[in-house]
């Protein structure tokens, strides 16, 4: 989503490992995923207690945790170049396959697994509606387009946009 031009304020929610790189190194992993070279996307969540990253930067933690913002922040970041297909099966359909994991089946009688949402509603995060308690969410306040509105886990709804009526 970021390059290292986001870096020259030394906010620390944009310390993460590996680091932020170059435009260059963005459009190459871009590259990867439309080569099929790259097969995964992950938010890879690293919640921080607040004074691991509110610190000088070169003292600070490593990471950031997107959770809530992840999707969103895909579709808003990469949407130019990535197809909604080529976002979801890097986020959901890949990871399964190459952990040797059985597709998610949508019949009758399977257990519900999925999740629910609009590729483009647009929202803004709002630090007080984190469910997570790490407050290093580099997302917080940017208008992200692209919501899940619930996740069906083992045939239990749990919705998470409050607004959705369906």
């Amino acid at each position: 989503c970021f390059t290292d031009e986001i870096l020259q304020e030394y906010d620390t929610n944009y310390k993460t490992l590996p680091p932020i790189r170059s435009r260059a190194d963005r459009e190459a992993l871009i590259k990867g995923i439309k080569d099929g070279i790259i097969q995964v996307i992950t938010s890879n969540h690293e919640p921080h207690a607040i004074e691991d990253k509110r610190c000088e930067f070169d003292l600070a933690a490593f990471g950031m945790a997107p959770m809530e913002s992840f999707f969103g922040a895909l579709i808003t970041f990469a949407g130019k170049e990535l197809s909604l297909d080529e976002i979801v099966n890097c986020i959901s359909i890949n990871p399964r396959a190459i952990l040797d994991l059985a597709p998610v089946k949508i019949e009758k009688g399977e257990e519900a697994n999925f999740t629910f949402f609009n590729p483009n509603k647009t929202h803004t995060l709002q630090k007080d509606e984190q469910k997570s308690k790490a407050a290093n969410n580099p997302f917080v306040g940017i208008e992200l387009t692209g919501k899940p509105l619930g996740i069906l886990n083992q045939s239990t709804l749990i919705l998470t946009d409050d607004s959705w009526e369906g």
